[in-house]
């Protein structure tokens, strides 16, 4: 089993938490066009972080390993 990082856990969750529709919406504020370039940048963000790792990490994972404070682990054979 391999565990992510704290720095690499932290970044995904930040980013999971920017990916929230009420983030991704400014709570109503933002247009469809800022909704649409922000998912896609934060999407971007993600998966070059996933790339970085070379496994793929669910947002839900993040959310369980970070509000269970519990290391995110995975198996390489997995990738």
């Amino acid at each position: 089993m391999t565990t992510l990082t704290t720095q690499q856990l932290n970044e995904f969750f930040q980013l999971a938490i920017a990916l929230e529709p009420e983030n991704l919406h400014m709570d109503g504020e933002a247009t469809k066009t800022m909704v649409k370039t922000r998912r896609r940048v934060l999407a971007n963000a993600w998966t070059k972080l996933e790339k970085s790792i070379g496994h793929h990490v669910s947002k839900d994972a993040v959310l369980d390993a970070k509000i269970h404070q519990t290391p995110y682990q995975y198996d390489i054979l997995d990738n």
